[in-house]
């Protein structure tokens, strides 16, 4: 690809409607950023050492924040009511049960990650049977960009155990010599 005048045109190539869409990390990271309510930020992601590239993130608390840098879009106090209020909305599992699979199974249409959900509709005496996992992608954004589908906890479960089972029992141990 040929490089324009301002370095920007594969951005923008896929047309105007893409252009304006705005992802929820996006809007997660500039919400929870100090640099809009006027501080400068450093070290989030310092060298190990000068032999090194890695440059593992640090958690927000352990951040260099130089305040009151410059002017800030948003005040002090608004900045610190969103703060508030990303931390009091933060799901709680209730529900009882402990997700294994957070993070770790995708969508085989899409591969946007799938959710874990309550299925209210069933009766059941065991958390596991009432949680079911859909794609995200679906729940979001409708049937333009995936069906609708959802695979039970349960079922889920079996699967795995299964596929740990079966390459259990085919793996080849390994040899042992004798020291004689």
């Amino acid at each position: 690809m040929e490089r324009g005048d301002s370095g920007f045109e594969r951005y923008l190539e896929s047309g105007e409607d893409n252009r304006c869409i705005w992802s929820e990390n996006s809007v997660r990271q500039i919400l929870r950023s100090p640099v809009y309510a006027g501080h400068l930020t450093g070290y989030k992601r310092p060298a190990i050492s000068m032999k090194s590239r890695k440059r593992p993130s640090r958690l927000p608390e352990d951040w260099e924040i130089v305040p009151n840098t410059h002017e800030g879009i948003v005040s002090q106090d608004v900045f610190d009511t969103v703060q508030r209020l990303i931390t009091s909305r933060r799901s709680k599992n209730e529900s009882g049960y402990d997700n294994i699979f957070s993070g770790v199974i995708k969508c085989s249409d899409c591969g946007y990650h799938l959710s874990a959900g309550s299925a209210n509709r069933r009766k059941r005496p065991e958390i596991i049977d009432r949680i079911v996992y859909y794609c995200g992608n679906y729940t979001r954004y409708g049937n333009v960009t995936c069906t609708a589908h959802t695979i039970e906890t349960r079922d889920l479960h079996n699967a795995v155990i299964a596929d740990v089972n079966h390459y259990a029992t085919t793996r080849k141990p390994p040899r042992r010599y004798n020291k004689n």
